[in-house]
């Protein structure tokens, strides 16, 4: 969550003209729930939440999963294999997952803006 652009932005502001423009850039990086809970419900099994969020490693993590369920299912019907089969039942632990980050889902999104809005308020420019 970096804010490379502030540097250029918050040097030689006042107050004023600088809480202004810190409030103006919180609003333009914050997260929204309305944007994060169509994502979670329509590509959710990709991590594409997780990614609007910025978790890139749980991101990774659902891509796999789903990538690899994918492929055993294929090649459990091109093979005629127990073992790709097995590999389906990997879409368990990601809908399980899904489930628990739909509940969670405010609580993220809270969290990413709250340190947002502490990286902005902290950064000396």
């Amino acid at each position: 969550m970096e804010i490379k652009y502030l540097e250029e932005v918050l040097t030689q502001k006042t107050m004023e003209e600088r809480a202004e423009t810190e409030e103006c850039v919180y609003n333009v990086n914050k997260k929204k729930l309305f944007i994060a809970y169509p994502l979670v419900v329509f590509l959710g099994s990709i991590g594409v939440h997780r990614f609007y969020l910025g978790h890139k490693r749980a991101a990774y993590f659902f891509i796999s999963l789903t990538g690899l369920s994918f492929f055993g299912q294929i090649y459990s019907s091109v093979f005629d294999n127990t073992a790709g089969q097995l590999i389906v039942y990997l879409m368990i632990p990601i809908g399980i997952a899904l489930v628990y980050d739909f509940i969670r889902l405010p609580f993220l999104v809270n969290k990413h803006n709250v340190e947002l809005r502490n990286q902005i308020e902290t950064y000396e420019g």
